[in-house]
C-alpha cells in the first residue's frame, strides 16, 4: 500500500495506542462519550453496505519543492472488503547521481488498485524505477473487514486515519447545518487528545493531532470527513536527521486531506485484473513496512 505523506515524517515520527480524554459532545445520548459518537457514525456508514467516493489531498509549504497534491474516486463494499479505486498524483520525487547534491523531479502519476479477498491488485509508477502499468499483487495486512477495502486505497483513507487512530477523541462540536454536494448534512468539529509516546532510543515525545471536520447526513452516515496535518521542520530534542535524509529539502509543510462519501447502497463489482496484466512474480517493487512505539510508562 501506497501513502503520499512527507517522508521526513515517517522517519521521525511513529504512533502507539492513546488512553482518556475529556468529554465535550454535541448531540449525544447522556451517557454515549465522543469516542463513542465517532465509532457510532463510523458503524452507521458501514452499515449502508456499499459507497462511492472521492478524495484530495494537497500538501502546501513555503518550499515549492515540498508541494504536492492528489486526486481520486473509487468505490467500496463495506461487507465483503472490496475496493477499487483509480488516483493522480502530481507530486516531486528527488535524485542524484554520483555525489552530486538531490534535485527535484517533478512528476505525474496514474494509480490503480483493486482490494480483492484480502489481495491488492496495484497499478503504482514509482519514481527512479521503469514505469508501467502493470499490476503488482500485495498481500493485505489483518484488518476488521469493513476496514479493509477502504484503508487499502491506495491514499483514499488519509482523511478518514485520524477519526479512528491513535489518538482518542477528547471532543465533538456541533458546527451547524451544511449541504454537501446537494446532500443536507450536520457539521461537527472532532478534537483529539495528545498522544504520550515513546519510541526505541529517542527522548518521550507527544504527538498532537489538528482537529477534524465531519459531516453527517440526517441518517447518521459520514458524507465528509477533512483532516489537517502540519510538520512544523522543528525536530523534537535529541533527534537527528537520517543520514539518508541529507540534503533532502526541509520547511514546514500542511497537509490537508478529504475524502467524500456518495450513492450509498448502489451495487459494486470488483475485478481483479486479467492475468495478462498482472506482473510476472518477484518484480514488485512495493511493500509493506511497520513501525511500532509504546505509550509512555507514566501514562
Amino acid at each position: 500500500m501506497r501513502r503520499l505523506l512527507p517522508w521526513v515524517l515517517v522517519a521521525l515520527i511513529a504512533v502507539g495506542a492513546a488512553a482518556g480524554a475529556a468529554l465535550g459532545v454535541a448531540q449525544k445520548t447522556p451517557a454515549e462519550t465522543p469516542s463513542q459518537w465517532v465509532a457510532a457514525v463510523l458503524a452507521t456508514t458501514q452499515r449502508a453496505g456499499t459507497a462511492g467516493f472521492s478524495y484530495t489531498q494537497v500538501t502546501s509549504s513555503p518550499n515549492a519543492d515540498l508541494r504536492s497534491s492528489l486526486s481520486g474516486q473509487g468505490s467500496v463494499d463495506f461487507g465483503t472488503g472490496a475496493a477499487q479505486v483509480s488516483e493522480t498524483d502530481h507530486v516531486v520525487s528527488f535524485s542524484s547521481t554520483g555525489h552530486q547534491p538531490l534535485h527535484p523531479v517533478h512528476s505525474t502519476n496514474t494509480p490503480k488498485a483493486m482490494v480483492i479477498n484480502g489481495t491488492i491488485y496495484q497499478s503504482d509508477p514509482i519514481p527512479g524505477f521503469r514505469f508501467t502499468a502493470l499490476y503488482r499483487v500485495l498481500p493485505a495486512p489483518k484488518l476488521p473487514r469493513a476496514q479493509r477495502g477502504l484503508s487499502l486505497a491506495l491514499n483514499a483513507p488519509v482523511a478518514l486515519d485520524a477519526l479512528r487512530g491513535p489518538n482518542a477523541v477528547a471532543s465533538v462540536v456541533d458546527l451547524g447545518p451544511a449541504t454537501i454536494g446537494g446532500t443536507a448534512t450536520t457539521q461537527f468539529e472532532v478534537t483529539y487528545a495528545p498522544l504520550h509516546i515513546c519510541a526505541p532510543h529517542q527522548p518521550p515525545a507527544v504527538v498532537r493531532q489538528r482537529p477534524s471536520r465531519v459531516w453527517v447526513d440526517n441518517a447518521g452516515r459520514l458524507v465528509q470527513v477533512r483532516s489537517t496535518s502540519y510538520f512544523s521542520d522543528r525536530l523534537p530534542r535529541g533527534v537527528k536527521v537520517p543520514a539518508a535524509l541529507n540534503g533532502y529539502p526541509r520547511a514546514p509543510m500542511t497537509t490537508v486531506a478529504t475524502l467524500t462519501f456518495s450513492a450509498f447502497g448502489l451495487p459494486v463489482h470488483v475485478v481483479a485484473p486479467p492475468a495478462s496484466a498482472i506482473a510476472p512474480a518477484g518484480e514488485s517493487s512495493v511493500g509493506f513496512a511497520t513501525a511500532r512505539a509504546d505509550t509512555c510508562p507514566s501514562q
